[in-house]
């Protein structure tokens, strides 16, 4: 699954289109194995608590501009 659009913005408000910084600020963090200027973050997400079960993994690619130019899912 792959969001190309800011229409399709998550509950969290992660969405393409918004910064680095936006993004950084939305995690809480940098993903592990990446730094703040990374062109992509990738990162195991979950569905309720720390302790369930990891569902997705989550690829977030910044454009040239820095901004989100896509959000991809792989189920796990």
């Amino acid at each position: 699954l792959q969001a190309t659009s800011p229409f399709w913005g998550m509950p969290s408000g992660l969405k393409v289109g918004i910064t680095h910084g936006e993004v950084i600020s939305i995690l809480g963090h940098v993903p592990s194995g990446a730094d703040a200027t990374s062109q992509k973050f990738g990162l195991i997400a979950r569905l309720g608590n720390q302790d369930s079960y990891p569902v997705w993994y989550v690829v977030i690619s910044f454009g040239q501009d820095k901004r989100v130019q896509s959000i991809s899912f792989v189920s796990l």
